[in-house]
This record gives structure tokens, sequence and C-alpha cells, in this order.
């Protein structure tokens, strides 16, 4: 699963005909590289993955992850001590749920080690269109800063040289604009 596809970027941002596969190769690189960098950015997966969160109990019913994008809980467990094996909790009938990337535990969190797994970020066909946007517009910014393309995405400012001036280009960060389309996916701690 990805972000964006090459399909995608082909067609919609480089007019590169479907059956021209000579670019496959480098596009799926940079679809890599640039996916990689909206999730360091955003700081939480973007594509769904599994994560395992290790906390501390500390007499509460709930414990937050702090995530914006969609969670799934597969189990939780503990253990009284570090160095001990991790116990199932049974979540039958239900003692434990998820809403909005809190944990609540009806028994609390004593004063143990939990482990709960997760399924963090948007399932394949769910990512928002902001998302892919953003994404589809660093691969086109990679591609054409690379020799095949024309490096002209970004650019904020040319200067054109005449008689021995030397030409300027001042380019704008691929996620500095797009900040206001990319903030509700960021994820922060209080």
């Amino acid at each position: 699963m990805a972000i964006t596809t090459n399909t995608l970027i082909k067609s919609d941002w480089l007019n590169i005909d479907s059956s021209d596969t000579s670019k496959d190769t480098l596009l799926t690189t940079l679809i890599s590289y640039a996916s990689a960098h909206l999730r360091n950015y955003c700081n939480q997966p973007i594509e769904q993955e599994s994560v395992d969160k290790i906390f501390a109990g500390d007499g509460t019913t709930w414990h937050d992850f702090y995530y914006t994008v969609p969670i799934t809980i597969s189990s939780l467990s503990y253990r009284d001590t570090p160095l001990d094996s991790w116990t199932t909790i049974s979540n039958s009938p239900t003692v434990y749920s998820l809403q909005d990337s809190v944990l609540y535990y009806d028994d609390a969190y004593s004063e143990a080690w939990y482990k709960v797994a997760l399924s963090v970020g948007y399932a394949s066909g769910s990512i928002p269109n902001a998302i892919k946007e953003v994404c589809s517009e660093m691969v086109v910014e990679l591609y054409k800063a690379t020799a095949h393309g024309e490096d002209s995405t970004g650019v904020s400012q040319t200067s054109i040289s005449q008689g021995g001036v030397t030409t300027t280009k001042v380019f704008n960060d691929v996620l500095k604009r797009n900040e206001l389309k990319l903030q509700r996916y960021v994820m922060t701690w209080l």
C-alpha cells in the first residue's frame, strides 16, 4: 500500500503515458521517500501498520495515545515487573475500549506495565485526499529535481542571467506550502 501511486503520478501530475514504464522504478522510490517523510512530519503512521505501545499503569481508568489517525486495538496485556511474562487481558465481557485515541480500562491501570497492540493509520483506500495531494506534490517536486524533470516545481523566484550573471532559483518547501492541509494529521503531545 502507498499514499500515492505511479499510475496517479504519471497520469494526473506528470503527463507520462501509462505504457511508459521506464520511470516506474524511480517513481516508486520517490513515493516511498515522500511517504516516509510525511510519516515523520505527522509524527505517526499514515498508512495502516501494527504498533505495540508499552506504558506504566498510574491508577487511572484511561490512557491517551494522542494519534489523530484511525486506530484499533488488537490486544491488551500486562505484567507486574519488567522481567515477568506478558499476560493478555480478556475483553469478554468488555472491560476495555478505545474511543477517540483513548484506551479506557474498567479495572483501572494498576501499578504494572501494560502493552497494547494497535493498528494505527488509514486503511487502504481511506487516506484523506489532502495527504495524497501533498505526497503527490512531493513526488513530483523530487522527480523534477532529478535529471528527468525540468526542475521547476516549487520555484518561487527565478532570475534570468545575461552576459555572465548567475541564474538564481529560490524554492519553497513543499511541506511549508501545505502546512494547513496537513495540520489536522500531525500528532502532538500535550
